[in-house]
This record gives structure tokens, C-alpha cells and sequence, in this order.
């Protein structure tokens, strides 16, 4: 009995030893971060300079360099082989990126072409050819119901859903948290029925278009999928 409490009391003791020397390296290395430095490094990279630091974009490139200074300064080694292991520089990995910029759908009602902020807009573009639909199903409903559309043969057809505007965002033409529920929750539903395309028309289109301008029109980038189409390429 006495022999296993003096073995339990050393792995004990060693684990504290080791517990502290772990405590000791973090302090050590936690001691050099000052507020100073981190408002000075901040500053540099929340610069206008760097432009937003947007993926792939010449200010996430400048980020990247910047960081990749400080670690060499801080005596960070690049990383051994690094050529072979497909590294950049010694610190970075590439990876291909795909830039998709919307504006290519254009409605046509009885020869007349609706284009990209100019009578539509969109949030997502997941059309890849033409659509041609003779039929239109018009939805009026003033409420979200959880199936909005049921009953109703959609498969193959265009919807257009009227929406009501039953809420003060839509009394005070100001697109409310509601509306963009409303519209994430029918284009699930109309997918899901297997309508080819949902038209949502909303009395606070022109606030709804106007306030979110710059992210509706901004390019969309995404990892270039193998076996994809050709699109731009962008390194890191």
C-alpha cells in the first residue's frame, strides 16, 4: 500500500512540474503581447491601404506579405522543403478561386428585358442556361405559412410571389429582418416544389435594392471546384 501512494504522489508531482513548465512558456510568450503592439499592427492592416483585404484581392495579398514579415522577424523559420511541399514563399499554400460576378440573368416579360438592378436583382445565381417558361403562377399571400405553396403544381413553371408587405418594415419602405426571412424561407419552398425560378415582388423593392447595393452587386468568390468550368483565377 505505501509503495503505490509514493507512486501516485511522484506521477503526481510530475504532472505538476509539467503543468507549470507549460504555464511558464505561455506566460513567457503571453508577457511579449502588449496592447501597444496590437493597436500598431491593427492599424496596418485595417489601413485603407489594404483595400478591405477581400480574398485573392491585391489588399488580402498585402495582409498576407505582412504577416508573413512579421513572422520572419519574430525568427519564425520558413517551413523545410517547402518548394516540394507546394509552398509559396515558404509560408503560404495556393489554392485556385473562382470569381463569380453577378448581373448575367436578364427577365424578358412580352419582349421586355428586366436586367440586373434595373427592375430585379438577385441574391444567388444558380441559373447556368436559358429558361423559357410559357407558364406563370402568381401567389398572393399576406402570411408565411410553413408550406406556402402546397397544393399546387409547381414542377417545371415560373413562380411570382406577391408578397403582402403586412409588416412595418413594408409601411415604412424599409426592408425588415421579416422580409429577408420570408424570402430565404419561399425560395427553399419553391426549390423544393421544383418551380425552375421564384420572382419575389415586394413593395420595399427600391429600399431593399438601394441599401444593399453593394452586396448584391459585389463578385462572389468561391474554391474552384475540380472538374468545374473555367473561370478567373486567383492565387492565395
Amino acid at each position: 500500500m505505501r509503495n503505490h501512494r509514493s507512486v501516485l504522489f511522484a506521477g503526481t508531482l510530475l504532472s505538476g512540474l509539467l503543468h507549470a513548465q507549460t504555464d511558464s512558456v505561455r506566460l513567457r510568450y503571453g508577457q511579449t503581447i502588449t496592447a501597444t503592439d496590437l493597436m500598431r499592427h491593427l492599424g496596418v492592416i485595417a489601413s485603407d491601404a489594404y483595400e478591405g483585404r477581400e480574398a485573392g484581392m491585391k489588399g488580402q495579398k498585402m495582409a498576407a506579405d505582412y504577416l508573413r514579415e512579421q513572422l520572419v522577424s519574430f525568427g519564425i523559420p520558413a517551413v523545410p522543403n517547402a518548394e516540394e511541399l507546394g509552398l509559396e514563399q515558404g509560408y503560404f499554400q495556393p489554392f485556385d478561386l473562382e470569381i463569380r460576378r453577378p448581373g448575367g440573368i436578364v427577365v424578358f416579360f412580352q419582349e421586355k428585358p428586366y436586367r440586373f438592378m434595373e427592375g430585379q436583382f438577385y441574391f444567388n445565381e444558380k441559373l447556368n442556361a436559358d429558361v423559357k417558361v410559357s407558364e406563370l403562377v402568381v401567389v398572393a399571400d399576406r402570411t408565411a405559412r410553413p408550406e406556402p405553396f402546397a397544393g399546387l403544381e409547381l414542377k417545371g413553371k415560373a413562380v411570382l410571389f406577391v408578397d403582402g408587405g403586412d409588416d412595418q418594415g413594408a409601411r415604412d419602405n424599409v426592408p425588415s429582418v421579416g422580409l429577408m426571412a420570408r424570402m430565404s424561407m419561399l425560395s427553399a419552398a419553391a426549390e423544393k416544389a421544383g418551380a425552375v425560378v421564384l420572382v419575389f415582388s415586394t413593395p420595399t423593392y427600391e429600399s431593399l435594392r438601394n441599401n444593399n447595393a453593394h452586396y448584391i452587386s459585389s463578385p462572389r468568390m468561391q474554391l474552384r471546384k475540380e472538374g468545374g468550368p473555367p473561370r478567373t483565377p486567383e492565387r492565395r
